[in-house]
């Protein structure tokens, strides 16, 4: 009797363990996204530089003389490979929005030399201009700082707008012959 008393709590113990196995188990909640905080980072891309070179004036004090026979302007493109890093930091401010702040830095060897300077190829009295202007335009650095402001649609999606300073760095040369020649400039 001993032995079918000690077969049926057994059975119980065993079968116990597996009822317990079958019981519904509440998992715990899911912390929630945090759009907070400091993130850093590297790019590595490209930058194509449009330029637009615009000569409004070769010769001043012979009005009517040179006949210009390209034009007065022209484009001074190019296209560099470019390296920068960037930092930011984002505060959730509430459960749907997050505002910002974020900075960029970036280098690229931008140069072109046109020769000549678009709108300085003409005539002089019928002749063609010799010992004409080269002119180069490089650009090297860039960046920028703004700030963003946006609204979550979803724990991972944020919608959002951002606006701030971009300063560039940009230089134009022009290299002239010894024959007198006045070149006004602008970029567009």
């Amino acid at each position: 009797m001993t032995a079918k008393i000690a077969g049926a709590l057994a059975c119980a113990a065993v079968a116990g363990s597996a009822l317990a196995a079958d019981m519904p188990v509440k998992a715990p909640p899911a912390a929630a996204t945090s759009w907070s905080g400091f993130y850093a980072g590297v790019s590595i891309g490209a930058r194509w530089a449009a330029n637009d070179w615009q000569t409004s004036d070769v010769s001043p004090n012979f009005p009517g003389t040179i006949v210009p026979t390209e034009g007065t302007g022209g484009a001074i493109d190019s296209v560099a490979a470019r390296f920068g890093g960037y930092l930011g930091y984002n505060a959730q401010v509430s459960t749907s929005w997050v505002a910002g702040v974020e900075a960029d830095f970036g280098w690229a060897d931008n140069k072109k030399t046109v020769n000549a300077i678009p709108g300085t190829a003409g005539l002089f009295f019928g002749t063609p201009l010799v010992g004409l202007p080269s002119g180069t335009v490089k650009e090297t650095w860039d960046g920028s700082l703004r700030g963003r402001l946006g609204y979550l649609v979803g724990p991972a999606t944020l919608v959002y707008g951002s606006g701030g300073v971009a300063p560039r760095s940009e230089r134009q040369l022009h290299f002239g012959s010894r024959k007198p020649l006045l070149l006004r400039q602008c970029l567009q």
